[in-house]
């Protein structure tokens, strides 16, 4: 069936009926509902971009700490994908309705073809419900976002109106702009990349959200595995025919990467002129973050080719992917 919601702040929208003893599917009633988003893949930076993602969801009897009376929001399939349709609408296969006196804990990931379990326990005394991802592979330039929502009550006094997700990275964007000095292309001709080597990430990793916090404080918590990219082996390679002054992307795309202190290092050999003389720069990306990359942040590293003996790699700017909303996803 489908459903009409409006989805606010990234959002996944839960409206519904407030009754004693309401059964999961019932015949009529006010439905869960979600809002504006299109699609994409690699780094989001607009709510526009998203065309999916998915839901899961528990809730208990309010103030029971016994997991045996967690259960599913929704049935038969406990995870729901809300997708964006041609008119517009968001639908997705299987109502839910509040229940009053429970307890509500919602999660949202993006994109909805990240498998994730779906983790419920004590913590503290306290239900704690989470996401772990085993075996994450980076490397297909596609973002990874999460968002929760807990300790949403319904009762006969309070029927929840709205739960808005707001959408955060789980991963970090690192780009690189390499450009030659004008000063020495008017003198010698131009500076050309013969070739640039990437290395140092891992390709595969595992996550835990059971620290993520709504505040973005946390993210979470990332073990990586596996290899590391090597010098024979690189995260990316690329050459450059003409590096023009005013910059150019050195690999022609930026990487989204884990957030970690990664032993990541970029080779560039280059040509200055009518000189065939290969020179060589190695620059280790420690030296430069030495807290390592974060979550929910951009990195771009300017390389300034100036002549033999110097080239400028500046330490990177920094910011986050959305600036108006300080890396939040906002959905409209």
């Amino acid at each position: 069936m489908t459903k009409n919601v409006t989805a606010l702040a990234a959002s996944l929208l839960l409206l519904a009926s407030c009754t004693e003893e309401v059964p999961v599917n019932p015949g009529s009633g006010d439905a869960i509902a979600f809002g504006t988003v299109s699609t994409t893949r690699g780094a989001v930076t607009s709510a526009d971009q998203i065309t999916d993602f998915k839901v899961y969801a528990k809730k208990f009897p309010t103030g029971s700490v016994d997991l045996q009376q967690v259960s599913d929001v929704f049935y038969p399939n406990i995870v729901q994908t809300v997708t964006k349709q041609d008119n517009g609408t968001w639908t997705y296969p299987d109502q839910a309705y509040w229940l009053n006196g429970n307890t509500y804990s919602f999660l949202s990931l993006y994109p909805s073809s990240v498998e994730a379990t779906n983790v419920v326990e004590l913590d503290n005394g306290n239900i704690a419900h989470y996401l772990t991802i085993s075996g994450y592979q980076v490397g297909k330039d596609e973002d990874l976002m999460m968002g929760v929502n807990h300790g949403i009550e319904a009762s006969k006094d309070v029927t929840p109106g709205t739960v808005d997700v707001q959408f955060r990275h789980l991963l970090s964007q690192v780009d690189f702009v390499v450009k030659a000095d004008a000063e020495t292309v008017a003198m010698v001709g131009a500076v050309k990349v013969t070739s640039a080597k990437f290395y140092g990430t891992h390709a595969t990793g595992d996550y835990s959200g059971k620290t993520f916090t709504t505040t973005g404080a946390d993210k979470g918590t990332w073990t990586l595995t596996g290899n590391v990219t090597t010098v024979d082996n690189p995260t990316a390679e690329n050459s450059i025919a003409e590096v023009p002054t005013g910059g150019v992307s050195l690999f022609g795309k930026s990487f989204i990467l884990f957030p970690a202190k990664e032993p990541a290092k970029v080779v560039l050999t280059y040509t200055i002129g009518t000189d065939p003389t290969e020179l060589t720069y190695e620059q280790d990306l420690s030296l430069l973050t030495p807290l390592g990359w974060e979550a929910g942040k951009s990195y771009r590293y300017t390389i300034t080719i100036v002549d033999k003996e110097h080239i400028l790699f500046d330490v990177p700017t920094v910011q986050p992917w959305s600036k108006g909303t300080g890396g939040i996803i906002i959905v409209e």
